[in-house]
């Protein structure tokens, strides 16, 4: 994984964190305690996220000022003049790297400030709201977060505002920000470490197709210094050469990129590897005219080539999503999610099955909160009737049953004898807590969706999924039929 990739990943996993720390934070005292706590929680997590951004960042950057540099080597090895190494830790070089490390940071701290204060906005209005509605309707602690839960369904408390005036939610904007950094980075330390060796001149790659903004610049020669743009290389009969001025022209705002998430470079442009009627044709072809003159099929190659970027943006949000509540059994890598999203396979229907009925099993049991439990404090369920139809209890009823299959087989008997009876005690348990659902709509998309497969059905399934024979596939359902999805456990405070 790529410091890039991290640090995007870092911000959709506190987005998650932030927003289910909201809706699921444990409820005691009245709604003044409940309040204070919330947000000493919420507090806490930002200032995790703060610390936790910081250090890749410093990464992030360090890593690819090096790679600019590495390229910049390139760049310049066709001048026989050129230096032949360079220092990352030079005076120069740090200070660079310093200044890009605090404006990414004071970006992303900004970011994360703007989700804070929203998320103690959101917290104190609804404490404000319980306390009024308690003078009239007796609204208790319970509800203040059932009302805070509703108004983060339509919110967009972790969304940051950019400069045209769009907010995206941070996850986003951080993953923005680091593929900018990314480009920035690389660039700042070819034109800075370059123009210190005394080259004066960089060119813009050129990509196909591009945006309309990127058109105008990519692939000519830019002058680093008044002195290059103005006539300093003589073509042909001494005649003097002018180059656009990069910071006249494409880098017109400060920054070392066209716009945010922009592809392009900037190379250093060894004019002493040219000729002069090569760098003639370079100062021609620099010095036309800014226009956008991609054809029509270009445009739409490009719209098409953004719609599959938004698609496949998408589609990763989704599997960060679903990879928070089921990380076992989505799969390692993205692109191996992408090819089974993309076949429409049994196995990522049925995850994104499970995924949404997990999220609604969760949804609704937050209505009636979280309590803390001890494996300890479960065993008055084991061999119980379910007497609690809210979502808690069915669960601690289910999670104590499950675990204490082991105890309940008879071990006297033949090993497959022994493991019919723990399937068939899943099912049984499975069942119950199914029916004892309050909520039936839930209950019978379980069914549903997760049917109950036959004994021999399930053996055959493990042997063919899993390549298992038939004794290690018999010892797979035994193991398994007492273990229960650690994530909703973790969410029902099991």
């Amino acid at each position: 994984m790529t410091y890039e990739q991290a640090l995007a990943q870092l911000y959709t996993k506190a987005e998650i964190k932030l927003i289910k720390t909201i809706k699921r934070k444990a409820k005691y005292g009245n709604a003044t305690t409940y309040e204070r706590s919330l947000l000493n929680q919420v507090q806490k997590q930002i200032k995790q996220l703060r610390k936790a951004s910081d250090v890749i960042v410093q990464k992030l950057v360090k890593t690819n000022y090096k790679e600019g540099l590495d390229k910049l080597m390139q760049d310049i090895a066709l001048d026989p003049a050129a230096p032949r190494s360079y220092s990352l830790m030079s005076g120069l070089n740090i200070n660079q790297i310093n200044i890009i490390v605090d404006n990414i940071t004071s970006q992303l701290n900004k970011a994360v400030a703007t989700v804070g204060r929203r998320c103690n906005d959101y917290i104190r209005q609804a404490a404000l709201e319980a306390a009024a509605k308690k003078l009239t309707t007796g609204q208790t602690v319970k509800q203040m977060q059932q009302d805070l839960q509703n108004k983060l369904v339509d919110s967009k408390i972790t969304s940051v505002a950019y400069a045209n005036g769009t907010e995206h939610n941070i996850k986003d904007y951080a993953a923005m920000v680091a593929r900018t950094t990314t480009a920035e980075t690389q660039n700042t330390a070819q034109v800075v470490q370059g123009n210190a060796w005394g080259y004066d001149l960089v060119r813009m790659t050129s990509h196909y197709p591009t945006c309309e903004v990127c058109a105008m610049y990519q692939g000519r020669v830019y002058a680093l210094t008044k002195e290059a743009a103005n006539g300093k290389y003589k073509g042909k009969n001494g005649k003097p050469l002018r180059f656009a001025y990069l910071y006249d022209t494409a880098l017109v705002d400060g920054y070392n990129t066209i716009h945010p998430n922009c592809r392009h470079r900037f190379a250093i442009f060894p004019a002493n590897a040219y000729t002069k009627d090569e760098l003639a044709e370079f100062s021609r072809q620099s010095m036309q005219p800014f226009a956008d003159l991609r054809s029509d099929t270009e445009r739409k190659s490009y719209a098409r080539e953004q719609a599959v970027k938004r698609k496949k943006g998408a589609s990763r949000r989704q599997y960060e999503e679903i990879k928070q509540y089921l990380p076992e059994q989505v799969p390692k890598t993205f692109a191996a999610w992408q090819r089974m999203k993309h076949t429409k396979s049994q196995r990522y229907i049925d995850l994104v099955s499970d995924y949404r009925s997990i999220k609604k099993i969760i949804a609704s049991s937050s209505q009636n909160g979280i309590i803390g439990v001890d494996k300890k404090d479960l065993s008055a369920y084991i061999g119980e009737e379910i007497t609690k139809k809210d979502s808690q209890h069915i669960r601690e009823w289910y999670y104590a049953n499950v675990t204490d299959i082991p105890n309940q087989i008879d071990k006297s008997q033949p090993f497959e004898t022994q493991v019919k009876q723990a399937f068939e005690l899943r099912n049984k348990y499975k069942h119950s807590a199914r029916a004892a659902m309050s909520d039936a709509e839930t209950a019978e998309f379980l069914d549903r969706k997760r049917p109950t497969p036959s004994f021999e059905e399930l053996l055959n399934s493990k042997m063919e999924r899993k390549k298992l024979t038939r004794e290690e596939a018999l010892r797979d359902i035994l193991e398994t039929a007492s273990t229960t999805n650690a994530y909703i456990n973790k969410e029902f405070g099991l």
